[in-house]
Order: C-alpha cells, then structure tokens, then sequence
C-alpha cells in the first residue's frame, strides 16, 4: 500500500529547508536538513549535477518558522565517487549510488536560532522494523517554500546503502531527511533520493556516510575558513 504525502506548517520544522539550486543551465529545488552551525545535508546531485552543467553556481535558502528567512550560499561539498562516476549514470544508476550526498555550507552558523538535527548511523535489522519519517518540500514554478511534505512509513526492503519505501514522494524532496520521531527527539537514519518503480529511494547513514558526515561537520566547523572541494 502506498503511502500518500501530507501537507504540513514548515514552523514545525524549522531544522528542514527548502533549497533553489541555480546551475549553469536551470535551477531545481531539493530540501535539505541543518545538522551542524553552518552544514546542511542534502543528496549529492543537489549540488552537482552534468545533466545542469556540472556545480551548482550558488544557493537560495528558505528556512521554515516564523519569521522565515532567505540565506544564500555558494560553498557545497560531496563525493569524488558522485563527481567523477555515479552523477553521469542514467536514472535507474543514480538511485542505486551510495555516492549521491552532500552538503551546502552556510556563510554564518544558524544554531542559535534553528535546532540542529542528530545523525546517526543504524543496523540493518533494527532499522528494518522502525517507524520512520520523510519530510522535504515541492519542486513547482515559481518556488514555493511555505508548504512543506510528510510522511510517516515502515521500510519495504534494505540494502547494504540504500532504503526502499511505500511513499509517494515529489519532485524536490531529493535531499530530504528520513527521521525517526521518539520522546520528542527527531534523528536522521537516511536522506532521500529519488523514486523508483512507485517507492521512495534512500541513502542510509551507514559507517562510511556517518564517517564522511563527521568530516564535513568538523572541516565546516564555525572557527574553519575551508572552501569547497570540488573534485
């Protein structure tokens, strides 16, 4: 049975963000969750995509809650192996890559304001029978950030990197955080990708995600100058 989205207030998830990606040949929007002062975690192909030009040239931020806000960032960060290999696959490639993550770089921390969200990586069997999340917004013209979409749902099947799901996601949720909700506490255990053959896709924080995860957070810390990596 699939499940269907809801639309929901994003002031009740001010830690969700909707981002307007601008390439070199279009723009796309995807949704991303702060987990670090200045780092939010999105899909890789989010911030770099060939089939756009490659980089994406910088960042429109809407930040849900009242007041919402508008930030704007150029710096983002992903793997060699989403560069070099798996952003060049076809459609069905992609939404197998345990490449396709990244991260868009804030120009200041935002912690104070917006709540961080905890990351965690989860064994296969325990993850297989949690109740779990998704939550991102719509791609539509002009962009829109004041909708945002849920879902609640058991996964259908696990793999080594990936998570299978019976929701009927949209266009700009790539990048979204699959969470779980308990004793008031919302943890990412995954990242939505894509959609494939009427279930939801996603990339799981495995040991090596949460380990690469780990690096951002502290190369991207407030007190670094780092830049952007780019290949």
């Amino acid at each position: 049975m699939t499940v269907r989205l809801k639309p929901a207030d994003p002031a009740k998830f001010p830690n969700v963000v909707h981002v307007l990606s601008v390439f070199p040949r279009g723009t796309t929007v995807g949704s991303a969750a702060l987990i670090g002062p200045r780092v939010l975690l999105t899909a890789g192909h989010v911030v770099y995509d060939p089939r756009l030009g490659n980089a994406a040239r910088h960042f429109s931020i809407a930040i849900g809650g009242r007041p919402r806000r508008i930030l704007y960032a150029n710096l983002w960060q992903t793997t060699g192996r989403w560069i070099k290999k798996d952003s060049h696959l076809d459609d069905f490639g992609r939404a197998q890559s345990l490449a396709d993550v990244g991260v868009i770089i804030l120009d200041e921390p935002i912690d104070v304001v917006t709540p961080l969200f905890p990351v965690e990586t989860t064994p296969r069997e325990p993850l297989g029978a949690m109740r779990l999340n998704v939550a991102g917004y719509r791609a539509q013209t002009p962009p829109n950030p004041k909708r945002i979409y849920r879902a609640s749902f058991v996964p259908t099947r696990l793999t080594k990197t990936r998570m299978y799901y019976p929701v009927r996601t949209i266009g700009g949720m790539s990048g979204a955080p699959i969470y779980q909700f308990i004793s008031g506490q919302r943890t990412i255990r995954a990242i939505h990708t894509s959609h494939v053959n009427h279930f939801g896709n996603g990339l799981r924080i495995t040991t090596a995600i949460f380990n690469l995860i780990t690096q951002w957070l502290a190369e991207f810390h407030p007190s670094s100058n780092s830049a952007v990596v780019a290949a």
